[in-house]
């Protein structure tokens, strides 16, 4: 699956965020977002999303059809790991996982099927934390928190997933084995937005990696010399 966003603008009253941005997120890719805080990356992720409609621009399917008129469509393609996602009190793993799917459309508890079931132990197997399922969420590092998060997005089955710098807290080894994972899961299928400053990281495990300055983009590629120029650039 493409979703292709072409010269994207968006802007409040008195000031310009995003200026003719093109991109494209492609399942089976793991895309990295660079940019200092204010660089735009957060209303991108929005957009690319259908959170936030763009001032001007469109957004499609693929580069010559299948134009996407109502922005709002585009949630049902993403599940969303934010930033600073609060402890839930007094749930184990598996509890919190087995929320997944729930619609608060409706309100009510979902009931699950035997293939929900095995969603679920699917994603606990593919992020590591089966040996968990049972202990008090609260307990967990903030390394395991972030696979059950991992697990909680794959759960929905959805072909995108964004994350909006919500690795940021975690110590080096733990955000390297999360990079290591995300890079696992969409050399299965998973497309994958990931918000980080973390260019080390980027380089060594990213398909692709995007860099906005002033609401613009200055690098869309592969890790390189390229890319080293620009953060050269940046730094000097």
């Amino acid at each position: 699956m493409n979703i292709y966003l072409n010269k994207i603008s968006f802007a409040y009253a008195d000031s310009s965020i995003l200026n003719n941005i093109s991109m494209r997120l492609n399942t089976g890719k793991f895309v990295c977002l660079l940019g200092r805080n204010g660089s735009g990356k957060t209303t991108l992720m929005q957009i690319a999303s259908g959170r936030l409609a763009p001032t001007s621009g469109e957004i499609r399917y693929s580069e010559t059809d299948n134009l996407i008129r109502n922005h709002k469509t585009l949630k049902r393609h993403f599940s969303i790991l934010p930033q600073g996602i609060q402890d839930p009190p007094y749930l184990k793993v598996r509890e919190i996982l087995e929320l997944a799917k729930y619609n608060p459309k409706t309100q009510s508890i979902f009931i699950f099927e035997m293939n929900d079931k095995q969603a679920i132990v699917s994603a606990m197997t593919s992020c590591g934390i089966e040996n968990f399922a049972d202990r008090p969420f609260n307990e967990l590092s903030g390394g395991e928190k972030q696979r059950v998060w991992l697990a909680f997005c794959l759960i929905q089955n959805k072909p995108f997933m964004m994350l909006d710098e919500s690795l940021h807290a975690l110590d080096f080894t733990s955000k390297d084995q999360a990079f290591r994972l995300l890079a696992t899961l969409a050399s299965k299928g998973k497309g994958i937005l990931l918000s980080t400053h973390d260019l080390a990281l980027a380089e060594k495990y990213a398909d692709q990696i995007i860099h906005l300055e002033g609401g613009k983009i200055t690098y869309d590629g592969p890790s390189g010399e390229d890319l080293k120029n620009v953060f050269t650039r940046i730094l000097h």
